[in-house]
């Protein structure tokens, strides 16, 4: 867990977007989709590449996947962090505080929220709700129902959960 962490962090301080991935970006997302994708800051949008790259690679194995769902939501997984919300500095506090401080992650998250963008408590409030946050921006363009599902439940265990949303969790966990 810890050495993932630590991939995660140097991948943020690191991220870009090739030309590739803006080819990959465009035969996925249309316009109000791309839109979402652009809205979240660079590492944001290179850890969801990173997460829809794994989604096709363990979508090999399982043919009955619907893998134009599975990689516009591993895309969009995020979105309901904004560029200028969560940053990378802030990321490593919400990890260390919520594995070390549960408690006093809890109480940031209540105090963020009613706080002004780019502060800790903050993004301790928007990293809780990222993903209703972004399931509602999804559904606020008329995105397919299954991909604004799959947003809404990526950090959520469903029993006997489909296979799209097995994926899009292993993968967001690898990355």
């Amino acid at each position: 867990m810890l050495l993932n962490r630590i991939k995660q962090f140097f991948s943020a301080i690191t991220s870009k977007i090739t030309p590739q991935d803006i080819n990959f970006i465009n035969k996925y997302l249309d316009f109000h989709e791309q839109q979402l994708f652009w809205q979240m800051d660079t590492p944001t949008q290179r850890h969801c590449l990173n997460v829809a790259y794994t989604c096709l690679i363990l979508s090999k194995k399982y043919p009955e996947v619907n893998k134009y769902i599975l990689i516009k939501a591993a895309l969009l997984h995020d979105c309901g962090k904004k560029a200028g919300e969560v940053n990378t500095f802030h990321k490593v506090v919400i990890v260390v505080i919520n594995s070390l401080f549960p408690g006093l992650a809890a109480l940031l998250k209540r105090l963020g929220k009613n706080k002004k963008n780019n502060t800790l408590f903050r993004a301790f409030y928007i990293q809780s709700i990222h993903d209703k946050r972004g399931a509602g921006f999804a559904n606020d363009i008329k995105l397919d129902s299954r991909v604004v599902n799959l947003i809404l439940l990526h950090h959520t265990y469903v029993e006997n959960s489909d296979l799209e949303l097995k994926i899009l969790q292993m993968a967001d966990n690898a990355n």
